[in-house]
């Protein structure tokens, strides 16, 4: 998990979008991963990402949109 800490906080918990950009695995590995938000809150959230099975992540990319008040 990476903590992720918005520049201004918002009035209420917002809403986070998350989008992946680009994803390097090992080429004779499956492709199984999750991309999530965790405890959001005015001030962040907490980005996890998990894998299972033989996947083998070298790099990955996310992008992330918050949106509230």
């Amino acid at each position: 998990m990476s903590a992720i800490r918005f520049a201004r906080g918002f009035a209420t918990a917002p809403r986070v979008v998350l989008g992946v950009s680009g994803l390097d695995t090992e080429k004779h590995t499956g492709t199984r991963f999750n991309v999530s938000a965790r405890n959001v809150s005015r001030e962040g959230f907490d980005l996890c990402i998990r894998t299972w099975g033989d996947t083998k992540v070298l790099a990955i990319e996310v992008g992330w949109l918050a949106r509230g008040e």
